[in-house]
């Protein structure tokens, strides 16, 4: 957060160098810039989750920052937001960076979580179900050119897990997530985890 002055009045602000612009809600620039000249302008601003916001309109103020004073344009939104410090300021303002230690971090998680939700609504068509790549080959190549297979045997695994484990296996199978084989030279030991759940998710050890 900083502290500053717009128009001789003073102002807290987040600072986010994700913004191009710098804006302020209506409320908040009535209460600092009542005598300020309110332009019209037909930028449009976009959130980081897509939103459109239509400014009601940018005013050049005075900003004043630890003995720094530049003229800026500010974008004046309907929403009762926060005012954002954004990059185009930052070329006018030499921030004093060492003291800038207050992070809105819950901010920042709540405003990530609202927006993963409107992509996965907006896209949940591609998100149900398991994701698959299919017609796809795959290859691994191996750091040594002369390793040789290596061949595991299966551990034991305790009575009491054997009938979860097997379907979960049986579940895998089904998801197609792996299926079954013959033979293979290269084998590796599955290692079951047992959750607080009483679920067996299968782990192999490589």
């Amino acid at each position: 957060m900083l502290q500053l002055e717009i128009n001789q009045r003073k102002c807290e602000m987040e600072l986010d160098t994700g913004a191009a612009v710098s804006t302020i809600s209506a409320t908040h620039f009535k209460k600092l810039c009542s005598q300020t000249r309110l332009e019209s302008t037909t930028t449009k601003l976009r959130t980081y989750t897509g939103e459109i916001i239509h400014p009601l309109g940018v005013a050049t103020v005075q900003i004043n920052y630890k003995g720094q004073s530049a003229m800026g344009k500010i974008y004046v939104l309907p929403n009762n937001v926060d005012a954002i410090f954004g990059r185009e300021w930052l070329r006018l303002i030499n921030l004093d960076w060492k003291n800038i230690r207050q992070l809105r971090s819950d901010y920042t998680a709540n405003n990530f979580q609202d927006g993963l939700q409107i992509l996965l609504e907006e896209f949940k068509d591609l998100f149900e179900g398991l994701g698959e790549i299919r017609d796809y080959s795959y290859r691994f190549h191996l750091k040594d050119d002369n390793a040789k297979p290596i061949f595991i045997k299966p551990r034991q695994v305790p009575y009491a897990q054997k009938k979860k484990i097997e379907d979960e296996i049986t579940r895998l199978e089904q998801l197609g997530i792996i299926e079954p084989i013959v033979q293979s030279p290269w084998a590796t030991p599955v290692v079951p985890v047992v959750k607080k759940d009483g679920n067996h998710p299968i782990v192999c050890r490589i």
